[in-house]
């Protein structure tokens, strides 16, 4: 005895898109754009450390208010550290000079 097929409905395949597909292509067009679709969507629910995902925000250099105000200051930080550097070589060159007067 042949079992009679059952056809979808176009609701059911809309209820089967919206719960299996559409949550897959999202994860992929976040991880497309260079984000973590799974932490997004971990925060979207409640369960994701937004802390976390900040940092990862900063470390990729993402152009939001709060990211570039970081990046600006990280770039400042750099810029102190590479100053103290070369001042440092002065003052060692210059030490040099005191302790060695004739050379």
């Amino acid at each position: 005895m042949a079992r009679k097929r059952k056809k979808l409905t176009p609701f059911a395949r809309l209820f089967i898109f919206l719960l299996f597909l559409a949550p897959i292509a999202y994860v992929g067009a976040s991880y497309y754009k260079g984000e973590d679709g799974i932490q997004n969507i971990k925060n979207l629910v409640g369960l994701g450390d937004k802390g976390d995902q900040r940092e990862k925000g900063f470390l990729k250099g993402n152009d939001d208010g709060e990211n570039k105000e970081l990046l600006d200051a990280y770039k400042q930080i750099e810029d102190l550290k590479r100053k103290l550097r070369d001042k440092d070589k002065t003052i060692q060159n210059l030490q040099e000079q005191i302790d060695n007067p004739g050379s």
